[in-house]
């Protein structure tokens, strides 16, 4: 699976934005892999939008930082 980082997205601030990263979910954490390395887990809850056909959607948690929804990207 694959991220990509666009905007303002507090939880990923550290991240490279803007292009295609490695990533897949386990456990309800989000695993990224930046500068050649498996950085630390986000925790999330995925959700689908209300639009037709929903889009598969996940909230970052915690960290004291207000929660933000993610669109997730294909597999």
């Amino acid at each position: 699976d694959t991220v990509k980082i666009i905007g303002p997205v507090a939880h990923l601030s550290g991240f490279t934005h803007d292009t295609t990263l490695e990533a897949y979910t386990e456990d309800n954490k989000l695993y990224i892999k930046d500068h050649g390395v498996w950085q630390s887990p986000q925790a999330y809850t995925a959700w689908e939008s209300g639009g037709y056909p929903p889009d598969k959607m996940l909230t970052l948690k915690g960290g004291g930082i207000t929660d933000e929804p993610l669109k997730l990207i294909g597999d």
